[in-house]
């Protein structure tokens, strides 16, 4: 994470000590949020969120403790890396600070150096924080393609599994069909057979009168021909 796309929110009642630190940061590449009070500090974070906060302890109304805690119950700034700036030195001072879940506690005066190694502890800390974070989202985009694709295999197959079942059917109700209706067209070409047979055998007047009962039969053989037709077409599964 770059200097530059990391926002400082700095809070401290003491003008000359806040415009200090805030030229320290921007000759340091930081952008720079700035508050006098933490409540003014919790109206810019209503705002925008901040990447780093900078927070001195000893303010009139609400010191830099109370304002951490009031910070923590905004569930957007919870993980927020928070360094306490103090004159107050004391163990216990510091113990109360950590105890806040604050990440450093300086305490004044620091020098320039100190100031800038632990905010780019931070930095670096945020930056492997979001690489994981992204390393974690990637592996979920890579879990939920294969789950999309293996979605799409089971349909696919779910789907051949219906088109080969209708098929089945089909032709089950087709051969069904054409066993039942056999008769139909086994009468007709017996006699057209049969006929074709007397055909050669009489004489011409004769053969007129077979020739009349070939058409007829003929006729028959077409429609019955025509409905089984007309039932395999009923009977495909619709594209």
């Amino acid at each position: 994470m770059n200097n530059n796309d990391t926002t400082v929110l700095v809070i401290d009642d003491e003008k000359n000590l806040l415009d200090s630190i805030i030229d320290l940061l921007e000759i340091n590449d930081f952008k720079v949020l700035a508050a006098q009070s933490g409540h003014e500090a919790l109206e810019i974070i209503e705002e925008k969120i901040p990447d780093i906060i900078l927070c001195d302890v000893m303010m009139p109304k609400m010191n830099g403790y109370i304002f951490l805690t009031e910070l923590r119950k905004n569930p957007l700034a919870v993980g927020i890396p928070f360094i306490f700036l103090s004159a107050k030195s004391d163990k216990q001072d510091i113990r109360r600070g950590m105890d806040l879940m604050a990440d450093d506690y300086l305490t004044k005066p620091f020098t320039h150096e100190e100031l800038i190694n632990s905010i780019n502890a931070r930095v670096n800390r945020i930056g492997v924080l979001k690489r994981e974070i992204m390393m974690f989202m990637q592996n979920i985009n890579n879990s939920l393609e294969v789950v999309n694709r293996s979605s799409k295999e089971i349909e696919v197959s779910t789907e051949l599994e219906t088109v080969k079942a209708m098929l089945r059917s089909q032709n089950e109700a087709i051969e069904k069909y054409c066993h039942i209706n056999s008769h139909k067209v086994r009468g007709p070409l017996c006699r057209i057979m049969g006929l074709l047979e007397l055909f050669n055998e009489q004489d011409t007047n004769y053969n007129k009168e077979i020739l009349t009962h070939l058409k007829t039969s003929a006729s028959d053989l077409d429609k019955i021909t025509k409905e089984i037709s007309y039932a395999i077409s009923t009977t495909r599964p619709a594209v």
